[in-house]
């Protein structure tokens, strides 16, 4: 699926009534990050080895979907036993990822500090 296929699918939201959507260019990074997700991973109860089998699946699906960012919400750790567990252990899965690309912090309504967007990798 091509850029301008996935933008009429997920258009950007205008920020006044009488104004056009906003393209994006893929080579201009900060566009692309201020596009909203088009998926979303919550790990919230699941143990480190099955969140990162879930974050493989997850990240192999969008790929194939054709997506370019996803959202992953793994939680601030707040109800673990001893300290947070899955932060740590999908940032370095998605590190390791060949398909995971540039990561950022969303903004709080998102997940904030216990999730992360994730641009997906083209090629």
């Amino acid at each position: 699926m091509d850029f301008e296929k996935l933008i009429d699918l997920y258009p950007p939201e205008a920020s006044g009534k009488d104004e056009e959507p906003q393209r994006y260019d893929l080579r201009d990074g900060k566009k692309v990050s201020r596009m909203k997700h088009q998926a979303e991973l919550d790990l919230h109860g699941y143990t480190a080895e099955n969140a990162v089998k879930e974050v493989e699946v997850f990240l192999e699906k969008a790929f194939r979907d054709g997506l370019l960012k996803v959202l992953i919400i793994y939680g601030k750790g707040y109800h673990s036993e001893g300290k947070a567990v899955l932060s740590g252990v999908v940032r370095k899965c998605l590190e390791a990822s060949p398909l995971a690309g540039k990561l950022l912090v969303p903004p709080a309504k998102y997940g904030g500090s216990g999730a992360l967007w994730v641009m997906i990798r083209r090629s």
